[in-house]
């Protein structure tokens, strides 16, 4: 992998922006001003590649940087402090409770999923509990039957035929 053939992918604000491609992703994370963005930098042998700000939460978007078309450098947010304005706050909030309540609805789906499963598998054993059950009747009535019939001794001896 050549390091140093790099170049700035794009600055993602939500999921729906992540790259489409597949490549394996090396994600820089941690709290708010620790130098992700500057561990990038050196990395790269680069003074300002990965932006790097003198104030904590610089980094607002999911920055990514395709390294030799082999991979991704991601650089993800800093957590723990940000200097947002008010709207972008309940920006924020906004889609964490969307996110949470499609979360949610994606696990009730799921719950209903495998309760659907597992009724339709009991009923499935119902229904082979039953077909069994009347096999095994129906094999009783023909044994039964099979018992009540006369011997060949028993026919003779009731038309007087001896054998």
């Amino acid at each position: 992998m050549n390091i140093h053939n790099v170049e700035f992918l794009i600055s993602a604000a939500a999921p729906k922006d992540f790259p489409q491609s597949r490549l394996p992703e090396i994600a820089f994370a941690g709290k708010s001003n620790v130098g992700k963005s500057s561990v990038i930098n050196r990395l790269l042998n680069r003074k300002n590649f990965a932006r790097v700000g003198e104030k904590p939460g610089k980094t607002i978007h999911v920055n990514y940087f395709t390294v030799d078309r082999t991979c991704y450098f991601v650089d993800l947010p800093g957590y723990g402090y940000a200097q947002v304005s008010q709207k972008e706050k309940e920006r924020l909030a906004k889609e964490k409770a969307k996110e949470k309540e499609r979360l949610a609805k994606e696990a009730a789906a799921q719950k209903e999923k495998e309760r659907l499963a597992k009724e339709k598998a009991k009923e499935k054993e119902r229904l082979a509990k039953e077909a069994a059950a009347r096999k095994e009747k129906e094999q009783r009535t023909k044994d039964k039957a099979k018992d009540k019939e006369p011997t060949a001794k028993e026919k003779s001896e009731d038309t007087g035929v001896k054998q």
